[in-house]
């Protein structure tokens, strides 16, 4: 035995017009989630706050998590502004395929976090003033031996400390829970209406 049914495709056509015209303020809202958790996961698993100790010297750092001294990349981690300017930009573009969210840092120091680098120093008169201070301070001998060297620059290797690309990795299956949610929810809504 066979039942064959023919489905109301007008009413189905119709009832996806009325989704899609939902859509991108749902996708809106999923971004403003998105960032949202990103943030959190970013900045409370990949940065920590720093000892707050000023005799321990930072460059001798253990390796880790980033360490918050000043709060700059942390603030616009979590979408917050700088003494009063963002330092970030969200870009959303959306189509009938995807939704492509891009945040952009405008903290200095960000890309030398996430990916490392070599950052390159230039010896100053007025650095090896300070450095001569610091060898009378504290009688430490590396004072003296950067005062006296002979190099026009000091070559710093920073290893990377990703922040942006694990806290996304790490939301992700937040955010796609969240996208599904929200998504079966307009579609119920719709069936409801349509079947009331």
């Amino acid at each position: 035995m066979s039942i064959k049914s023919d489905p109301p495709i007008e009413e189905i056509t119709a009832a996806f017009r009325e989704i899609e015209d939902d859509i991108p303020d749902m996708l809106e809202e999923l971004a403003v989630f998105s960032d949202a958790r990103i943030a959190g996961i970013t900045v409370g698993s990949f940065m920590e706050n720093a000892n707050p100790d000023p005799l321990l010297d930072p460059a001798n750092a253990p390796p880790g998590p980033i360490k918050i001294r000043s709060g700059r990349l942390a603030r616009a981690a979590a979408s917050k502004p700088y003494r009063g300017a963002r330092e970030f930009v969200i870009d959303l573009s959306i189509n009938e395929r995807m939704m492509k969210w891009v945040k952009t840092y405008f903290v200095p120091y960000a890309a030398l976090h996430e990916f490392g680098g070599v950052v390159h120093v230039p010896v100053t008169v007025r650095m090896r003033r300070f450095f001569w201070a610091k060898f009378f301070e504290t009688r430490d001998e590396k004072w003296k031996w950067m005062a006296l060297s002979t190099k026009t620059e000091f070559v710093i290797q920073i290893d990377a400390r990703p922040f942006a690309g694990p806290g996304l990795d790490a939301a992700a299956p937040s955010i796609t829970l969240q996208a599904e949610k929200m998504l079966f929810g307009l579609i119920d809504s719709v069936l409801t209406k349509r079947l009331d």
